[in-house]
């Protein structure tokens, strides 16, 4: 359920989303190597749904078919979301395999790991389209770490037959999972543990390597965190003496918060609250 509550929004770390990505990865490879494959069509981040521990399932199978022989087809044309959709689907230049699937994960892990929609600038036909004729992908930052950028790259593969199986993918994941402490040094802080089932074996071994979400903290107090810090610094600068920062609802009054889409989105999720250091004498916040 999405909340247009901006103090509600949350800061997820890496350890977090590598957590979303292996459930997200497991329910597909599941659909995947049942007697009878299911592809499921419709794979975006609007069809990946979360538990309050954290962990994620893959939810809206209006637009899954099964995988029948060759000699049936029962797929129908451009199923799903323009956005998250693979090129042999939006061309409808060839059959299609549960390798579409694998297109629109990668797009759903890099949008999970960079906060960002795939293409936001864009409507969704011209990001298919982009990503169809012209071989056009989001960028991967350095943010990114190395063995995920590859995979990323592997995954949204103009040629379906050379992108991964999610066995492979579950592989990699879990790999990253175990040493995430040298991928982000941020995540030796979290706390509470939470362990996805059939992980691998240094999960299983409650090793330092053991998977769980952080606490997640709010909106308001990360941002008022570093308020507080920029109005210490100004009031060094000036030479004011008042050692404390600004309180909770002289913040509060002064927050401006980006706009959120009717998806819930928020244009620049990283984004702090502009500081207003035109301050009066008295030391209280004045609009610029």
């Amino acid at each position: 359920m999405m909340c247009n509550d901006v103090s509600t929004d949350r800061i997820i770390d890496l350890q977090s989303k590598l957590i979303i990505a292996i459930d997200v990865a497991k329910g597909m490879e599941y659909l995947h190597n049942l007697t009878q494959p299911i592809i499921h069509r419709d794979l975006n981040s609007h069809n990946i749904l979360l538990y309050e521990d954290g962990h994620a399932v893959v939810a809206d199978f209006g637009e899954s078919r099964f995988l029948l022989s060759e000699v049936v087809d029962n797929m129908t044309k451009q199923p799903g979301n323009l956005r998250w959709m693979a090129p042999e689907i939006f061309t409808q230049c060839t059959r299609y395999t549960v390798k579409a699937d694998m297109f629109s994960y990668a797009l759903c892990l890099w949008e999970l790991l960079t906060g960002e929609i795939p293409f936001a600038h864009l409507k969704p036909a011209a990001a298919a389209a982009d990503m169809a004729y012209h071989h056009i992908r989001p960028p991967i930052g350095y943010s990114i770490p190395k063995p995920i950028s590859a995979m990323l790259m592997r995954g949204w593969n103009v040629c379906p037959e050379d992108r991964p199986e999610f066995s492979e993918v579950l592989a990699t994941l879990e790999e990253c999972l175990c040493n995430v402490e040298l991928m982000s040094p941020a995540s030796s802080n979290s706390s509470g543990s939470l362990s996805p089932s059939g992980s691998s074996d240094c999960l299983a071994r409650g090793s330092p390597g053991r998977s769980h979400v952080a606490a997640l903290r709010s909106r308001f107090e990360l941002e008022y965190a570093l308020n507080a810090r920029a109005y210490a610094v100004w009031t060094q600068s000036e030479g004011r003496r008042d050692s404390q920062g600004p309180s909770l609802d002289e913040l509060r009054r002064n927050m401006q918060f980006p706009p959120i889409d009717r998806n819930g989105y928020v244009s620049d999720p990283m984004s702090t609250m502009r500081f207003h250091s035109n301050c009066s004498s008295n030391g209280s916040f004045e609009d610029n």
